[in-house]
């Protein structure tokens, strides 16, 4: 399945710019961004790059599946130090070591073990060493949820599409005893209808437990959601097994 198809659809839906905000604030420092060049790995339409620029960095560099998605986010934000690319995760079109830090969120569940297993070694190719990785994978799910993502991965993405336009307006009302909070009709749409078609459930067994932190609590992620890692980058750049 070409997984940024998936997200095709969603190239006019954006995040607020404060939500993201928050989510970076979660997870750095002000001192660990300031002045850093940033990776946005599965970047969709821009918004975490442009929070990392307003929270600081230097420079940022987008790279998503989705030719939309790109495209979009080209028009959003025009500046020198945004960058947004057509590419793959598995093969980064990046130098070595070009990074301070490689921000990977709500990406690496839709890659099979074998291409997860690639992304990884090309996130620790191009991040500095002393560098931190950010990655995030959704939570073993219930089973409706699972038969939910059945469905989802065994229609064609065309049908699919149109039943969760409806599907959104119907959960609506249901949805902070369903998600746990009141989110948009938008969210419900594309963060968890669409997002389940690809989906993957669980940890890799490569990445060590204690880099585990505690996901940020936002209108977007949770910890009931999320698991999420912050892994600094020694020198030898040998956090992961394998």
């Amino acid at each position: 399945m070409d997984s940024g198809k998936i997200f095709d659809h969603s190239h006019f839906f954006n995040h607020e710019i404060e939500e993201s905000k928050n989510l970076i604030r979660a997870y750095f420092s002000p001192k660990e961004l300031e002045g850093k060049n940033v990776l946005d790995a599965g970047c969709r339409i821009g918004y975490n790059s442009e929070a990392f620029l307003k929270e600081g960095c230097r420079y940022v560099k987008g790279v998503d599946l989705s030719a939309k998605c790109i495209q979009e986010a080209q028009k959003l934000y025009k500046k020198k130090n945004i960058e947004f690319s057509l590419g793959n995760i598995t093969k980064l079109m990046y130098q070595d070591s070009e990074f301070d830090i490689v921000f990977c969120v709500g990406t690496l569940p839709y890659l099979h073990q074998q291409d997860l297993e690639k992304a990884l070694k090309e996130f620790l190719r191009v991040i500095k060493p002393g560098g931190i990785l950010l990655l995030s994978f959704q939570k073993e799910k219930n089973i409706l949820i699972r038969m939910a993502t059945f469905l989802a991965n065994h229609l064609p993405l065309g049908f699919y599409f149109k039943i969760i336009h409806f599907a959104a307006y119907l959960l609506y009302p249901f949805s902070k005893t369903l998600i746990g909070r009141q989110v948009s009709v938008n969210y419900i749409k594309y963060d968890v209808l669409l997002s389940l078609r690809g989906l993957h459930y669980g940890t890799p067994y490569a990445i060590p437990v204690h880099y585990r932190i505690k996901t940020a609590e936002t209108e977007y992620s949770s910890e009931k959601m999320s698991t999420t890692y912050k892994i600094k980058i020694n020198e030898r750049k040998d956090c992961f097994w394998f």
